[in-house]
């Protein structure tokens, strides 16, 4: 193989080469120019195939349609030169381009219509020692290959412009199409036999492709510069708008935590006020009268029950809020299976007895049948629906009927309270477990009884739901995990009487709290107050018999309830036995883990010295039984 096919081979593989690499590159965005460089270079290495008819020994029919073919690859690069710069402003082709290209592309057809262009007939030249085999062009032909060098001499000029005003990329383009300029003139000359020199255009297309190879790479390289400039560039944008977004969003939970303690704020203060005023205005009028006349008017008795049961009122709705915290802070507690017989039992007791109801309230609940849970829990929420139910049929004339009736459902135990009252309308069932809605008269409900339910059953793996309400009645479930039945207890026999009232160690560091419920208790108990926990301890010390029970506030500025309780376990273990703990409610976590321990030994202010009592009797032993009034 001589020197001008090596030069011809390196100058298709080259151009091959690029075109592969353009046509991969354009596919990305933004580099849809190379459409057109994939076109230069393809025609350029086609070019290059079919020069080397004319260096090797082929027949003269394979160089005459050698050279057809190569004058129409000339005139489609020209052609796709023209496309490119279009490409690279941005712009589509001017019209007198769009001429241009179709004179060009006329002139690359002709060659191959016979013989207007090449005459059919080889010569052959010998330059240097090489010998070169050239197609004959006719007149024709010489003008057609003005018009290609032509189509290559615009885009050089224009090039040139570009590299004078310092554009990227200018001066590569410019060098590479001066050389395939050149080499195209002179193998122009050649074709026309004024020249008897060798053929230069592969050389031409072998500048082109490193020219234009270079200007990609080029392009590449600042491609990813850019690329990596806008990345940082986006990443830092995206910090910031996360960070606006995280602050919108803190300050839109901000927000809607202020509006809903608002909410929580409003319904809290309209239904304390009001009990509130009762008192208020009760002591109020009860002080003038004693001023005046050193004794209780007629209606002071009647001023006293209404002040009592206003001040219930407040505890119901103070300890509904604390279970409300509870359901909100997700405290479930020590779960365990309790006989639903028992609990029902006690919470229709404690609905009859409050609410004097004159009505039939029935149980259906089977003695074997156990639930998972909080015994204490579930019985709070059954006496809210049962209390619902109660208010609820006292709004018709027809006789009231509540009924309470267990089963077990699979793995679930549902428990259905019934009532033949008028029934919920379809906007108020909509809103049935909505907290502070309610649908009794103001001054009746809270609208906190059946948020707290769900909340407290939810907290246990149960739920609450309505099952159906009409002008025939009510039906709300409950529902709890099913649980097999517990051992039984031993049975414990009543203790004996005691002739010794209950001495009772009371601590707490507010002293008008101190004052009054030492006051409430000394009718009914020997009550010796500590106003903290150093006090009690330095009197337990100085007489640890003389103590029945503990009643400790929780939270104290010494350390409250739970240091009283360590230091007893510590130092006598048999009081710490019979402490009771004594809450308004316990705002942080270490004080509420603590009551949730405690739970069967806690009190809730205002101190109910009926409960007291009772929780008392509880701890004490067998043979040390006390007595004392447990209602004044």
């Amino acid at each position: 193989m001589n020197s001008p096919a090596a030069v011809a081979l390196m100058a298709m593989t080259a151009g091959f080469l690029v075109t592969a690499v353009a046509l991969a590159i354009n596919r990305a965005p933004g580099w849809g120019h190379l459409r057109s460089v994939s076109v230069i270079a393809a025609t350029g290495a086609v070019y290059a195939l079919c020069d080397l008819a004319a260096y090797l020994p082929v027949p003269d029919g394979v160089v005459v349609w050698a050279s057809r073919v190569s004058l129409l690859t000339a005139s489609l690069q020209a052609i796709a030169w023209l496309a490119y710069m279009a490409a690279i402003d941005g712009r589509r082709l001017y019209r007198w381009e769009r001429w241009l290209g179709a004179v060009v592309l006329l002139a690359g057809v002709l060659p191959m219509a016979g013989p207007v262009v090449l005459t059919g007939e080889v010569r052959h030249h010998a330059w240097l020692g090489l010998t070169y085999a050239d197609a004959i062009t006719t007149p024709v032909g010489d003008v057609c290959f003005a018009i290609y060098t032509a189509g290559v001499l615009l885009p050089l000029v224009r090039f040139a412009t570009r590299w004078r005003k310092g554009l990227p990329g200018a001066s590569t383009h410019t060098v590479g199409l001066s050389f395939l300029a050149l080499a195209s003139l002179n193998d122009s000359m050649v074709a026309s036999h004024v020249s008897n020199g060798p053929y230069l255009l592969d050389l031409g297309f072998l500048a082109v492709a490193f020219a234009v190879s270079g200007s990609l790479v080029r392009d590449f390289i600042a491609s990813a510069r850019r690329l990596e400039m806008l990345s940082v560039k986006l990443e830092h944008l995206v910090d910031a708008r996360t960070e606006e977004l995280s602050q919108a969003n803190q300050a839109l939970a901000r927000a809607e935590k202020l509006a809903a303690i608002g909410q929580l704020a409003a319904g809290v203060a309209h239904e304390i006020n009001n009990p509130a005023a009762v008192v208020q205005a009760n002591l109020e009028y009860l002080q003038d009268a004693v001023r005046e006349g050193g004794a209780l008017p007629e209606d002071g008795a009647a001023s006293l029950a209404d002040s009592l049961n206003a001040v219930q009122r407040i505890a119901r709705i103070v300890r509904q809020l604390l279970d409300a915290g509870r359901v909100a802070g997700g405290r479930e507690g020590r779960l365990a299976a309790f006989p639903l017989a028992e609990v029902v039992r006690r919470a229709v007791t404690s609905v009859v007895t409050a609410t004097g109801a004159d009505l039939e309230l029935r149980a259906d609940v089977p003695a074997d049948l156990h639930a998972l849970g909080q015994a204490h829990l579930f019985e709070q929420v059954l006496i809210n629906l049962l209390v619902n139910a109660c208010h609820a049929v006292r709004e018709t004339d027809r006789g009231g009927q509540v009924l309470v009736r267990a089963e077990r459902r699979g793995d679930r135990v549902a428990i259905t309270v019934k009532d033949n009252g008028p029934g919920i309308s379809p906007e108020a069932q909509r809103r049935l477990f909505e907290p502070f809605f309610t649908t009794r008269r103001v001054g009746h409900g809270t609208g906190l009884g059946l948020a707290v339910s769900l909340g407290l059953m939810r907290a246990q793996g149960g739920n609450i739901t309505l099952v159906g309400s009409s002008k025939d009645g009510t039906t709300l479930c409950a529902e709890l995990p099913w649980a097999p039945a517990a051992a039984k207890a031993p049975e414990v026999a009543e203790p004996p009487a005691s002739s010794r009232a209950l001495r009772l160690l009371l601590v707490d560091d507010e002293p008008a709290v101190l004052e009054g419920l030492g006051r409430a208790l000394r009718g009914s108990c020997s009550v010796e107050t500590a106003d903290g926990v150093e006090v009690a301890l330095a009197k337990i010390r100085a007489r640890p018999d003389d103590f029945d029970a503990v009643v400790c506030d929780v939270v104290m500025p010494d350390g409250g309830g739970e240091r009283l309780y360590g230091e007893l376990v510590a130092q006598h273990p048999a009081l710490a036995a019979k402490t009771l703990f004594l809450t308004g409610g316990a705002p942080g976590d270490d004080a509420r883990r603590f009551l949730d321990q405690h739970a069967d030994r806690l009190l809730l202010k205002p101190l109910d010295s009926a409960t007291l009592y009772s929780m008392v009797e509880r701890m004490l032993p067998r043979d040390q039984p006390v007595i004392g009034t447990a209602s004044r």
